[in-house]
């Protein structure tokens, strides 16, 4: 029936379609030279025919195009802390330099540096790290904040403050235009109450003078009678008043303090208190370089962070002297004919100049510097004396024994961090110790 009303237009009694070329029914009329749809209309539509021979084109668009991946935004890697108590950063240079090596911190947060203001940073530092210092004049006590060369920092001076506080504040950008104020405090044991009011005063300033930016504020405060789980005194070693200065500025100022173990002996004497904490990500207590142990943050901040440039640095020991000497001769020669008396001297300065890096490029090979950085003379034995020293310290808080034990195993360490590092600086500069004298 279907057949034989082909040339006819009928719609459908049941569904209300009109009827259709068989084309689109049967398979086997698809090569049919041509389909057509007629409708009630009898508005004829003209389908394109193909050969067996021919292949079917492409269309010009897909009817759902996939959307274009967008490449992921690099996030900069997020901010470590180390809050460290020292005790004279002078006698612990070597296992200072083994602890920032294995932690690798954006920031470190020092106390009781005991450094006196005719002792350099770069004597104490290492080169990437930008240092922020208060200093006391007699030797002890004094903070500093280290901060890496990769972010972009500036010390806080613009706030008013006594200057026998032993406190620092450093202003860190942070993406989106934000920022991250971190400050260093040491409050000596022995200080009164009116060394607390302004302390806390100066604090209060900091906070309210960027009431948008994320606080962290760190270092040894000196309160063991605080428990600051349940924001109560329960101690009498400082006055009661002392304390609840304290606790009236952390709750003032809506800043969480987020230590929760020991840091010397049973006592939380170092703190971190921050506006943000749902920032932190991590507070890990450490074994320390004196009788405080350190606290490492990490957080989930992101600050901005600045590329670092590769240098080229030549290597004079493998170099060709003879070629260079050589070529300097010829340079020599070729002067007295190349100018005259009467022509610029900053000609001549520059020619001589270049001529120089030439051949200093040719005689000399030359590799680029690594972002990634380190101390050179860390050896096997340093670190695995590292890790057991963290082992057994992990185990004295249990045993009297295994803080024995852990006591021998700082010193060994502590030992051999010093014989490290001054093998290498007597291999470095002595004579006929793979040091090749260049002239």
């Amino acid at each position: 029936i279907y057949s034989s009303l082909r040339n006819m237009s009928w719609e459908c009694i049941f569904c209300g379609f009109p009827n259709f070329s068989s084309s689109l029914f049967e398979e086997d009329n698809y090569q049919t030279s041509q389909n057509r749809l007629d409708m009630s209309s009898s508005r004829e539509c003209s389908l394109p025919s193909f050969d067996s021979e021919t292949t079917m084109p492409s269309p010009v668009a897909k009817s759902s195009p996939l959307p274009r991946k967008q490449a992921s935004a690099k996030l900069n890697k997020p901010l470590k802390l180390l809050n460290v108590n020292l005790q004279s950063i002078n006698n612990k240079k070597a296992e200072f330099l083994n602890l920032v090596d294995t932690h690798k911190p954006d920031i470190i947060v020092g106390t009781e540096s005991w450094l006196k203001p005719a002792v350099k940073s770069a004597e104490i530092f290492p080169p990437w790290f930008s240092v922020y210092r208060k200093d006391c004049k007699d030797g002890y006590g004094g903070v500093f904040l280290a901060v890496k060369n990769d972010l972009i920092s500036e010390e806080i001076t613009d706030i008013e403050k006594n200057d026998k506080l032993e406190v620092t504040c450093v202003k860190i950008l942070l993406a989106k235009d934000c920022k991250l104020i971190v400050g260093a405090l040491y409050r000596p044991p022995n200080s009164d109450i009116e060394y607390a009011q302004d302390v806390i005063a100066f604090l209060e300033r900091v906070v309210n003078k960027h009431p948008k930016a994320v606080h962290w504020l760190a270092g040894d405060y000196n309160l063991p009678d605080i428990n600051w789980e349940t924001q109560s005194i329960e101690g009498s070693q400082n006055p009661r008043a002392l304390n609840q200065l304290f606790l009236d500025f952390s709750f003032k100022c809506k800043l969480e303090q987020k230590i929760d173990q020991p840091t010397r002996d049973d006592n939380i004497l170092d703190l971190f208190l921050t506006n943000r904490p749902s920032l932190i990500n991590k507070v890990r207590i450490e074994p320390g370089l004196s009788d405080h142990d350190v606290v490492y943050v990490k957080s989930n901040v992101r600050p901005v962070k600045i590329k670092p440039v590769p240098r080229k640095i030549h290597l004079w020991r493998k170099g060709d002297i003879d070629q260079l000497k050589a070529s300097a001769e010829i340079m020599t020669e070729n002067c007295p004919n190349r100018f005259t008396t009467s022509s610029p001297v900053n000609e001549i300065w520059v020619y001589i100049k270049t001529r120089l890096h030439q051949m200093e490029d040719e005689c000399i090979p030359s590799k680029m510097t690594s972002t990634k950085y380190h101390q050179p003379w860390l050896n096997k034995k340093v670190k695995t004396l590292g890790h057991r020293k963290k082992r057994w310290w992990k185990k004295s808080k249990t045993s009297a024994y295994a803080k024995q034990i852990f006591s021998q195993i700082k010193i060994a360490s502590r030992q051999e961090c010093r014989k490290a590092m001054n093998n290498y600086l007597d291999n470095m500069f002595s004579e006929g110790k793979g040091v090749k004298s260049a002239f």
